[in-house]
């Protein structure tokens, strides 16, 4: 197996019972991405190498802007600037997802858009902060109605490749034929779905090491799990329809989804939102040898969010070794606030439970959210939040943490060496190192 490590934070000290008083400041006038629009989708990557993540912001109606981050060169906070039209990037009017992504392996991210009504869109990072499209030589074209784009290297060949869920049609997968151009693979992987596609990820359900794939629907269509089958021979990688037997056929009217591993035991779960009340499935790993099983715990939990769900994200803002989570909700459509939940870090046999911790602070929005991304603009060591607003007078909206306690930080970028160069779909291991600093030991993605 590939070993490879991905841009994480890991917090080493001991967890206390009690947390801070979340701390974080709505910066978004003064920060230079303050879009205002249809806004739908953001992408966080370091398109440029200079150490400082940027931001591209999609947005119906007028395509979407790269926001690159110029530090406190303006002094005080972090700043932005919009380069999109000197950097070459001309996104299609109805541009909806984003993201980043070496799809060359010459070390430098590559971004990828997809759009309701246009076809996709690549675009070649050309090493000087310019990008030139390739959509057509690459052979993407193929979109239209895209609700979730992602990267993945789902054979496992070093190679990122890349999947789009669509609203009604059938999805794709393109396969990276490494030499600049893709591969329609979709059929014989197995992933046909043409559903009512909403959120995608990628992620190790059964911890096998190979990227399986979730799936989410609306319109009370049942979610998907597939299955890696780990049987990758050239374009022969496949996968296999789970969710029955691992429980994870939720059929509601889904929107976003994330995973994380709350709970610390090693396996990765699943949070999605709806509209109406979101679930979280909390992965038992492999009981009684028959696969694994997840059972739904929202309300147990404490994140039954009501609204009208879309953005969600796991993330450590406080840093204190376990996985908070934020949700955007289009208050708009529904008269429910985004929240942030704290992870009261108190594991039981129904996992744990989550307090909200954004009430009375810039982080209870009102606004119309939508996606968002979680990054640490000015290398403090502290998750920041970019949240896209989708209308309104507000527009995007850039959060700024402001935490203030003695937990600790590691920031690492990562470098593939065997694996795809950007370290898409790692995960490491810091047990031994971790075990010297605080009398436990935890695993990382």
């Amino acid at each position: 197996m590939r070993k490879i490590l991905i841009l994480a934070f890991l917090a080493f000290g001991f967890h206390a019972y009690t947390y801070s008083q979340v701390s974080f400041s709505d910066i978004s006038g003064q920060s230079g991405a303050n879009q205002i629009g249809l806004n739908y989708g953001v992408a966080i990557g370091d398109y440029n190498n200079d150490g400082l993540e940027d931001i591209f912001a999609t947005r119906m109606e007028a395509g979407g802007n790269l926001y690159k981050n110029i530090g406190d060169e303006n002094g005080g906070n972090p700043s932005f600037q919009n380069v999109t039209q000197a950097a070459g990037i001309n996104p299609a009017p109805s541009a909806q997802f984003a993201i980043w992504g070496d799809v060359d392996n010459d070390g430098w991210l590559d971004l990828f858009i997809g759009a309701r009504d246009e076809g996709n869109a690549l675009y070649r990072n050309n090493h000087d902060g310019t990008f030139t499209e390739v959509t057509a030589t690459a052979g993407v074209t193929t979109g239209g109605r895209v609700k979730s784009a992602l990267f993945a290297d789902v054979d496992m060949d070093g190679w990122l490749d890349i999947y789009v869920a669509r609203l009604g049609w059938e999805n794709i997968l393109y396969r990276n034929n490494q030499d600049g151009t893709f591969t329609d693979i979709t059929v014989q992987a197995g992933v046909t779905d043409a559903s009512i596609s909403m959120g995608a990820i990628f992620f190790d359900y059964d911890n096998d090491g190979d990227p399986d794939l979730y799936l989410t629907h609306d319109a009370n269509v049942p979610n998907i799990l597939y299955r890696n089958n780990g049987n990758a021979d050239g374009t022969g990688v496949t996968f296999t329809n789970v969710s029955n037997l691992t429980g994870t056929n939720i059929a509601a009217m889904g929107m976003g989804v994330d995973v994380a591993d709350i709970n610390n035991d090693g396996w990765f779960d699943i949070y999605i939102t709806n509209l109406g009340a979101n679930t979280l499935l909390l992965n038992n790993g492999n009981p009684g040898g028959f696969g694994n099983y997840f059972w739904s715990t929202a309300e147990m939990a404490g994140v039954a969010d009501l609204g009208m769900g879309w953005g969600c994200s796991f993330f450590d803002y406080d840093n204190d070794g376990w996985q908070d989570l934020y949700v955007a909700n289009d208050s708009y459509f529904s008269p429910y606030p985004n929240l942030l939940y704290h992870n009261n870090a108190n594991p039981s046999p129904s996992g744990v439970t989550y307090s909200i911790a954004s009430q009375g602070t810039v982080l209870h929005s009102m606004e119309g959210g939508y996606g968002f991304g979680c990054f640490d603009m000015d290398n403090d060591g502290l998750l920041d939040i970019y949240l896209a607003n989708y209308g309104g007078d507000v527009g995007n909206q850039l959060f700024k943490n402001e935490m203030n306690n003695s937990n600790n930080w590691l920031k690492i970028k990562a470098v593939g060496v065997e694996s795809n160069k950007s370290g898409i779909g790692g995960k490491g291991c810091f047990e031994n190192w971790q075990s010297q600093l605080n009398g436990r030991s935890e695993r990382w993605q």
